[in-house]
């Protein structure tokens, strides 16, 4: 708390004191091999081999039981980001990810992404264990007195075991290691506790053992972190130069950096102004930009007091060990991304009013949050519309070079609902979406790739049959309530399908 307090007194009377320091993560090589690693990997396509999904079905439920393993969803696709926003933090750069769930042949995205390293990253089935056992405690009654006693508590662990590969675009392979993450902890134990708490504290646990997977990469790869700190310097007797300083330190540089470019153009700026725009192209891994801006300022302000307290030297030698072949792109940067991307309305031989249209909408925030240019819905509606096209089931009488024309689109997502229902029958549940997903791209004219993943949950009866026909009922009735039937099985479906295309890493 006194720490919080003290750090609210600075940020309030930060315009009296010494200037206020940023900091600047980056990298270094470790060695000449680290350094060859490096340019490989400038422009990565990361590859994620994820374990089998597991059954969920009669048969599937009779396998894990038999096998006595906890059946999880593993959520590949949250790894690719982690793996993305720590390399981004640190300057590297994943051009994209994508999952792979079985042998593929040649990569269909390779020659699109054009990338100067692919990394491999396989997955195997978590490992998870759930242990009863007492634990000796102490605690104090209420009469105050201390006593001993036990406390019914889960021993709870998972290990993930991971194979990485990393190779050149030619496919040299560089380097190939394995290793172990875990993680473990106690849980409260209480009678009559079955086991659907189990998946739940998985997936909880999920984004500790992921972030651990991508600091181990990163320990792997032979590349260190230096924390560099820069001053921002500022005119303590003009109100530009402090709104700027403000803006700094909450965090607003693109606000700032627009100060300290008008001061400069309309002559009223100095060199801590050109110093600033250093210290922001810095940051943004600028280096060049970063150099020249120095350069000016350091012989602008040579003969200003303030001038003796910055660390040349050192700025000088942070800006040539910073890894610049992590912000080379490859000859061809790839536009993939770039790409006009249209969601078309699906076909169905469905009865569900709700299902496709949910379904789509699932599809559309996928590729949103996965860095595509993907136009909105109510666009690509309106569009159709105006040629006589209001459903998914019609577009099979257009031809896609004509779709993409009035759409001005270069890739179009086709999708076709076979199963969306669920079967309510007490001591039988059976929930099941199934379909298939295409992508036709206008440069080739032709379909680049499908998937047909579908996801089935069945369960039979148990001693709970009345507690279970309830659940059925209620569960049902407020996803129709709030128009998301099907809800985790949709998501589910559209995961396991879409994430076999490329995503951009680092952003959610």
């Amino acid at each position: 708390m006194r720490s919080k307090f003290f750090l609210l007194l600075a940020l309030i009377f930060c315009g009296c004191g010494g200037p206020f320091y940023v900091r600047l993560p980056g990298l270094v090589p470790a060695n000449p091999t680290a350094l060859e690693r490096y340019r490989i990997l400038r422009s990565t396509y990361l590859l994620i081999k994820a374990p089998s999904v597991p059954r969920e079905d009669f048969v599937g439920g009779m396998i894990q039981k038999a096998l006595k393993q906890q059946p999880l969803e593993v959520r590949v696709q949250n790894l690719g980001t982690e793996i993305g926003k720590m390399w981004r933090g640190m300057g590297a750069e994943v051009l994209a990810y994508r999952v792979v769930r079985e042998n593929e042949g040649p990569d269909p995205f390779l020659g699109e992404l054009n990338p100067t390293g692919i990394l491999t990253v396989e997955l195997e089935y978590p490992r998870v264990r759930f242990v009863p056992r007492d634990k000796a405690i102490t605690f104090t009654d209420s009469q105050g007195k201390k006593q001993s006693g036990t406390a019914k508590v889960w021993d709870c662990g998972v290990r993930l075991g991971v194979q990485t590969r990393l190779s050149s675009s030619e496919g040299k392979e560089i380097f190939n290691f394995r290793f172990d993450v875990n993680v473990g902890e106690e849980k409260p134990r209480r009678e009559g506790q079955g086991e659907s708490w189990q998946e739940d504290w998985y997936s909880k646990v999920e984004p500790r053992l992921f972030s651990q997977v991508a600091q181990r990469l990163n320990q792997g790869l032979g590349w260190g972190v230096i924390e560099r700190r820069r001053p921002i310097l500022h005119d303590k007797e003009n109100e530009d130069s402090k709104s700027a300083y403000r803006a700094v330190q909450k965090g607003q540089w693109e606000a700032a950096e627009g100060i300290w470019k008008t001061r400069l153009q309309s002559a009223k700026g100095d060199w801590r102004d050109q110093f600033n725009l250093a210290v922001a192209a810095e940051r943004k891994k600028d280096y060049a930009v970063a150099r020249e801006f120095y350069g000016k300022a350091q012989e602008a302000g040579k003969n200003a007091n303030e001038f003796k307290t910055v660390s040349w030297t050192k700025i000088y030698e942070d800006l040539s060990q910073a890894v610049t072949v992590l912000r080379e792109g490859p000859e061809k940067p790839s536009q993939w991304f770039e790409r006009k991307m249209a969601v078309l309305p699906f076909s169905d031989e469905t009865t569900s009013i709700e299902g496709p249209d949910f379904i789509r909408r699932l599809a559309h925030g996928t590729f949103k949050s996965g860095g595509y240019a993907v136009l909105p819905l109510e666009e690509v509606d309106s569009v159709l519309r105006a040629h006589g096209f209001s459903q998914g089931g019609q577009l099979r009488a257009a031809k896609p070079v004509d779709i993409a024309q009035w759409l001005d689109s270069q890739v179009l997502l086709f999708g076709h609902i076979e199963e969306f229902k669920e079967i309510p029958l007490g001591v039988y549940h059976k929930r099941e979406v199934s379909g298939r997903f295409s992508l036709w791209d206008a440069k080739s004219q032709a379909e680049i790739w499908s998937s047909q993943e579908s996801v089935l949950r069945e369960s039979g009866s148990d001693k709970r049959v009345g507690e279970r026909i309830v659940g059925q009922l209620a569960k049902g009735w407020w996803e129709r309530m709030l128009k998301t039937p099907l809800g985790a099985e949709a998501t589910l479906f559209v995961r396991r399908n879409l994430e076999k295309l490329p995503m951009k890493g680092g952003i959610k």
